[in-house]
This record gives structure tokens, C-alpha cells and sequence, in this order.
């Protein structure tokens, strides 16, 4: 793949530069917010080599690559503007691409664009995480040896400065100063208030009004919401300002009101918010953990397709923080084995070579927890397979729900090189949840069968 003249014809085909008001890349998509998504030539870049599909979600004009899709990205970085695209106000799209859009899609579409360029550091670690785990139970580094320590600082490092991390990009998506949130993200995590809740001080006076002493580290909602507020202040503040003094009083008076909001108002209510929903997920998974575990395990990979997965890692990373454990990604990994097992079963089945070779490739991108490219490319495709995994996911999942498996470390990695997360009492029932999803997927496959152009197999 000539990877500039891919980008220059992707670039074309949205409507050109004039058209882009902004541009990431999350794992396998490019994600545009156009001015007007009617100049983007939907069918051609479709059919465009390279591409596997076009999803429209929330604002947002998705062009699926697959794993290609960073090496795109930076060509097409390069063929753009980007600090004129960074002036742009949210408002320069047109208010009825938004209006329209449900509330709650919305929100998780600003979650999942604010989680996108921190997901390699939390990746990172999480593997890492994972490591010190199997390294700690196999007896080879000693829990308490120096080694282990050092490690596990490593390990810990993302998810514990997780707020300043978010800060920056929850920054960029809501267009106000990012080192000033990082500053605000600071204040909440400042060792003073670690020191109070060490001598069990759980609220002080600060103007007046009752504090509540919070440990802020690994958070996601109190900054998320610090960072949304931020943006309308910072504004009104640069609107009454003169310019020629803006560099000064703009971030001094912005720090001055918003700190005080975050630790009084927004960081005790972000935070209970979060605590409550990762509260909720632990009581549903352990009361109903089969009935739950069927359903993340069935409909994951359908909200693959809508692009919204990314929204759940705010979930899971919450629910880390405040349960110590993760329910929720034993029971969605079950989604990606059922993807496996069924494009497995096309792969056999199918008697077009071409589609054959597709099969294989897109088998171990899933494999590898990667998939779109199985999707788009292969149970999408014949739609019956899709069902088939959603089915073989479904009872994967179940396995997984009823038998209280969790992770114990976080990351985004959900194929064969995330097993590590799961070491640990549950372990057993991880690996049976996939063998099981694996194999219902490629046999329901081959029960329900598909239809090719020029074969049907059933």
C-alpha cells in the first residue's frame, strides 16, 4: 500500500481539507468531524482499497482501516492544517448534526474521544501489569523484593497519574489550555490531601464551606467534568480580557475559580458518581453474573460496530479504582474469540480463494484481539456469521459472568496477549468462557451457513 496517495485520496474523498474540522485515530478508524458530511463520497470510499468500511456515529464520519490505521493517520497528518483545525469551535459544524444526535451516544462519543490517545499508555502498563503478576505467582521475582517494587511503580505509573493523563486530552477535546488542567489535576492530586487522609482528616474548611478530603489518583469523571467547565470559563475570561494582558490574568483567574469548584463541588460529586457506577457493575456482575456475562459477551462487538467500545474503558478503568478487580472485560473478551471462532468456520467453509486468504488474515487479527477486519471483512459481511459469534460470545460470556471471573490488571488489549490480566482464581474459567465462545461461534456458523455470490453454504 502506497500509504501517501491512500491518505491523499482519503483525504479527497471526505471533501477535502475545507471539510475537516478535526481528525484521530483510535485502534483500527480514522474518525472526522466534517463540516458537512454530504461532500464525503460515501460509496467510493467504500469501494476504495484498503478501507473496510464507513460508519456515521454521534458527529463523527469513521473510516474503518484496520491495523494500518496509525501509519494512515500519520501521512494523513501531514496533508492538514492541524493548529488551524485545533481553532476551530465546536460550533462551526453545523448545530443540526448535533441536535439530533441522543444524549446519552453523545456522551459517550466525548468519553470515547478523550479515552482514545491515552489508551496506549493504559495498554502499556496494563500489559506490563500483567507481567508482574504471572512473575510474582510463578515465584520468580519476590513480592516484597526491590525488583518487584521498581515494577510495580511502572506498572501503576499511567493509572495513578490517570487524572493528569486525561487532563491533556480532555483538554483538546473541550479546546481550553491543557497545561492549565494539567495544573488543576495537580491540585487535586497535591500530597496534601494524601497526608490528610493518611491521619484520617476527611474534610477541612476552605472559604467557609466544608472540603471533603478525596484520593483522586486513578479517578476519570471529577476531571472529565473539571475540564468540561474549564472550556466555558476559560472563554467568557478571554472574551472580558483585554488581549495584550490575556497570557497573564487569563490562566491566573481560570485557576483561581476553578480549583476552587473542583475540590468543593465537582471532584466529591465526579467521584461519587464513578465510585456509584462501579459499585452498581460489581453488584450486577456478582448477583446476576450470568444473565449479565451473556449480554456484554453477546452485544460487545455489536457496539464495536457503532464505534462506541472506546467509552466503555472509562467504565472499566472506574470500576478498577474503586473494586481493585475488573468484571467486565472477562465477559467482552468473550465477543472477540466468537468473532474467531465464526470467521474460522467462513474461512473453512468459503470456496472463494480471496475470501479464503481475507478469512485467515482477519482470524489472526481477531486472534490478537484486533476485530474489525473479521467484522467488516468476513461475518458483517455474510451477516449469519455475525450472529453466530454474537451467540458463541453470548454463552462464552455467561461462563465467565456466573463464575465471578475478573481481571486483575487493566489495558485495552482484549485477544491471546491479554491472558495475563486474568491470572488468578478465576483464571480456569477465562480460558473455558473462550474455548466455549470459539468453538458455539464457528458451529453455529456452520449450522446457520452463509451465502456467497457464487456459492451458498449451509
Amino acid at each position: 500500500m502506497n500509504t501517501e496517495h491512500f491518505s491523499q485520496q482519503i483525504l479527497s474523498l471526505v471533501g477535502g481539507e475545507e471539510n475537516v474540522v478535526n481528525v484521530y485515530h483510535c485502534v483500527t478508524r480514522l474518525r472526522f468531524t466534517l463540516r458537512d458530511e454530504h461532500c464525503a463520497d460515501t460509496d467510493a470510499l467504500r469501494r476504495l482499497d484498503g478501507v473496510m468500511g464507513i460508519a456515521r456515529q454521534n458527529g463523527q464520519y469513521q473510516v474503518i482501516i484496520g491495523n494500518q490505521v496509525g501509519v494512515v493517520f500519520q501521512a494523513l497528518e501531514s496533508l492538514l492544517t492541524l493548529s488551524d483545525m485545533d481553532a476551530v469551535a465546536p460550533g462551526s459544524v453545523p448545530a443540526r448534526d448535533f441536535r439530533i444526535q441522543d444524549v446519552l451516544n453523545r456522551l459517550l462519543d466525548t468519553i470515547a474521544g478523550i479515552f482514545t490517545p491515552v489508551l496506549p499508555a493504559i495498554a502499556g502498563v496494563g500489559l506490563i501489569k500483567a507481567l508482574v503478576i504471572l512473575l510474582g505467582l510463578g515465584g520468580i521475582l519476590a513480592s516484597d523484593g526491590d525488583n518487584m517494587k521498581v515494577l510495580n511503580a511502572i506498572a501503576d505509573s499511567a493509572f495513578w497519574f490517570l487524572p493528569m493523563l486525561l487532563a491533556v486530552s480532555a483538554a483538546r477535546r473541550f479546546k481550553t489550555n491543557e497545561y492549565v488542567a494539567m495544573a488543576v489535576a495537580g491540585t487535586l492530586m497535591a500530597p496534601l490531601f494524601t497526608q490528610l487522609l493518611a491521619q484520617h482528616v476527611t474534610s477541612i474548611i476552605f472559604l467557609g464551606l466544608p472540603l471533603t478530603v478525596v484520593n483522586y489518583a486513578s479517578t476519570v469523571v471529577p476531571i472529565i467534568l473539571t475540564a468540561w467547565l474549564m472550556s466555558y470559563i476559560e472563554r467568557g475570561l478571554r472574551h472580558l480580557i483585554p488581549e495584550s494582558v490575556r497570557i497573564i490574568f487569563v490562566p491566573t483567574l481560570l485557576l483561581l475559580i476553578i480549583c476552587p469548584i473542583a475540590l468543593l463541588a465537582i471532584g466529591p460529586l465526579g467521584t461519587w458518581l464513578g465510585n456509584g457506577l462501579a459499585t452498581g457493575i460489581k453488584t450486577l456482575l456478582q448477583h446476576s453474573g450470568l444473565l449479565a456475562g451473556a449480554v456484554l459477551g453477546g452485544l460487545i462487538q455489536a457496539i464495536v460496530i457503532t464505534g462506541m467500545h472506546y467509552g466503555i474503558v472509562a467504565v472499566i478503568v472506574q470500576a478498577f479504582a474503586a473494586n481493585g478487580v475488573d468484571y467486565i472485560t472477562p465477559a467482552t473478551i468473550m465477543g472477540v474469540f466468537g468473532q474467531a471462532g465464526a470467521t474460522l468456520a467462513v474461512m473453512l467453509m468459503t470456496k472463494d480463494k480471496k475470501q479464503k486468504n481475507l478469512s485467515g488474515s482477519a482470524l489472526v487479527s481477531a486472534l490478537l484481539g484486533i476485530t474489525e477486519p473479521a467484522i467488516y471483512g468476513v461475518t458483517l459481511k455474510y451477516k449469519r456469521p455475525f450472529l453466530a459469534a454474537a451467540i458463541g460470545g453470548a454463552v462464552g460470556g455467561a461462563i465467565s459472568g456466573h463464575f465471578g471471573s475478573t481481571a486483575n490488571a487493566i489495558g485495552v488489549l482484549s485477544g491471546l496477549p491479554s491472558l495475563p490480566m486474568y491470572a488468578g482464581p478465576t483464571f480456569i474459567w477465562v480460558v473455558v468462557g473462550i474455548i466455549v465462545s470459539f468453538t458455539v461461534a464457528a458451529i453455529m456458523t456452520r449450522i446457520l451457513g452463509f451465502k456467497e455470490e457464487s456459492v451458498t453454504s449451509s
